[in-house]
């Protein structure tokens, strides 16, 4: 009679350590949304069930409207921020991307911004990179860009920025099938 009692108490303990400990063995996932047309920002978001630790995202991005340095456009010189932590399925932000700028006077309305941005964790599932376009005061888009083309991000972001045509290439590089619309 006390295996018929007890074997069920086991499986209930069993499941219910199980349901509290996934948690633990799942990595984090996280992820970056852009927003705002008028003044774009962004939101680190963590995509999974567990806490991020120390986030931490890049944005390399050009005014394709202003020449600076010797360059064909003018870079946004946004510094790297690691942030302290992120709970589950909750987000940070948003952060101003042209607050984050020491050359955000340079920047007016109608100007067009291409570049990318990327985040991270330590454990991350995945490191994650997106293109990002606006042109200030209409519109833009971001998209996920597939792993393996992580490897030809800095190639195909010179030869969009050094070409004689940076918005017909940056047409030609993002299919506008995978394009998310920022308003």
């Amino acid at each position: 009679m006390a295996t018929l009692v007890t074997l069920p108490l086991i499986l209930v303990g069993g499941i219910l350590a199980f349901i509290q400990l996934r948690g633990e063995f799942a990595k984090p996932d996280i992820g970056l949304g852009f927003y705002r047309a008028q003044s774009p920002q962004l939101r680190v978001v963590n995509l999974g069930s567990t806490l991020v630790r120390e986030p931490k995202y890049q944005l390399d991005i050009y005014d394709l409207n202003v020449k600076a340095d010797g360059r064909p456009f003018m870079i946004l010189q946004i510094p790297a921020q690691v942030l302290d932590f992120l709970n589950p399925n909750d987000a940070l932000g948003p952060y101003g991307i042209m607050a984050l700028s020491p050359r955000r006077d340079a920047v007016k309305d109608g100007h067009h911004l291409f570049g990318y941005g990327q985040v991270t964790c330590p454990g991350c599932t995945r490191f994650r990179r997106y293109w990002f376009y606006a042109e200030l005061g209409k519109g833009g888009w971001y998209a996920e860009i597939p792993a393996e083309e992580h490897p030809n991000i800095l190639k195909r972001l010179a030869d969009i920025v050094y070409s004689e045509n940076p918005l017909a290439g940056i047409g030609a590089t993002v299919s506008q099938t995978v394009r998310v619309s920022i308003r």
